[in-house]
């Protein structure tokens, strides 16, 4: 699976402008963390929960 995900990351990556691909891989690891709560019911802390928006508002407000 891994190597899939990275074949369509660097499949995908030239078609998008350069910060929107800077800004989408800082999200991989909330996505990680996410799909991890969805698909392996991990329990993730309050403190997991709250450092996932670290990245997230960043990601908003670069996108700005």
């Amino acid at each position: 699976m891994s190597v899939l995900g990275y074949a369509l990351w660097y499949w995908v990556l030239p078609q998008l402008e350069v910060t929107v691909g800077a800004l989408a891989q800082l999200l991989v690891p909330v996505f990680a963390l996410l799909l991890g709560a969805l698909f392996l019911q991990e329990v993730e802390s309050l403190t997991t929960i709250l450092s996932a928006t670290l990245p997230v508002g960043g990601v908003a407000v670069g996108s700005l």
